[in-house]
């Protein structure tokens, strides 16, 4: 029998009936807000398949989150973090260390602790997403990250964020997809987001946004007040990795040949 975890959802933006919206199931958004506030059955090995993807970034200037990619070509395997480029942008290239709690059935025995190298990054306002190589050896997660097979998220559609909120490294945050298809300047550019209600604070910025089948729908990256957020979607992250030549990321027939001199030999 699977384990569940119940997990009550709440915030005060979903408060729609104090909004003056109807009590209806009539309308398909509103439903699945409503629906999205109410008790939620969460699997527990879907968060545990989560939780393994995810990581800790630690910088010179501050902390975030990401999530592992695993590459492999021939007989080796590589480890790479997707991330916001704000995360790493400035900061000094030595000082960057990537953490993950090591579990066994639920109690955490110990962390995984790694340097990394800055692959590629891009600012706020041209994407704001980084890669990162991970150059310790030691540093081995197995599990590989689940992409959406979806082009768009639906507004109302449950999500869970996983990050190091307030230096809580992978914390579970719930929430709903809130508007798809945001338009926000960043440095002076216009820069397309999809607008989500899950809690967000220091450190949750570059962490992976999952559905509720745990699949990856995009990275957290900028937040307006603790529940109104925006991430870069999925579709941004791909339309980014085929102008810069990371669509390896998504291809497991292109080897990411043109990096791998970062790695040690």
């Amino acid at each position: 029998m699977k384990n569940f975890i119940i997990v009550l959802l709440i915030s005060f933006n979903l408060t729609v009936l104090s909004l003056g919206l109807p009590k209806t199931n009539h309308d398909p958004y509103v439903a699945k807000i409503v629906q999205a506030a109410q008790l939620t059955i969460v699997d527990s090995h879907l968060l545990k398949r989560m939780d393994e993807v995810s990581v800790n970034i630690i910088t010179d200037k501050g902390i975030g989150s990401g999530t592992i990619l695993i590459e492999k070509v021939g007989d080796k395997v590589y480890r790479f973090i997707l991330t916001s480029g704000h995360v790493v942008d400035g900061a000094d290239p030595e000082s960057i260390r990537i953490i993950q709690n090591q579990e066994q059935d639920g109690v955490l025995y110990g962390k995984w602790h790694s340097t990394a190298k800055v692959v590629k990054v891009t600012k706020q306002g041209d994407y704001d997403i980084a890669i990162l190589a991970v150059v310790t050896e030691t540093f081995k997660p197995t599990v590989k990250v689940t992409f959406s097979p979806n082009k768009y998220a639906k507004n109302g559609d449950r999500i869970c964020h996983v990050g190091s909120s307030l230096g809580y490294q992978n914390s579970f945050l719930f929430g709903h997809v809130s508007r798809i298809g945001r338009y926000l300047t960043v440095e002076e550019k216009s820069q397309l987001y999809d607008q989500i209600q899950v809690g967000a604070y220091k450190g949750s910025s570059g962490g992976g946004v999952f559905s509720e089948k745990g699949e990856f729908l995009g990275i957290y990256s900028r937040v307006l007040s603790e529940n109104i957020g925006f991430m870069t979607p999925l579709r941004q992250i791909k339309e980014w990795a085929a102008r810069d030549g990371f669509t390896w990321i998504f291809d497991e027939t292109t080897p990411p040949k043109e990096v791998l001199d970062i790695f040690p030999q």
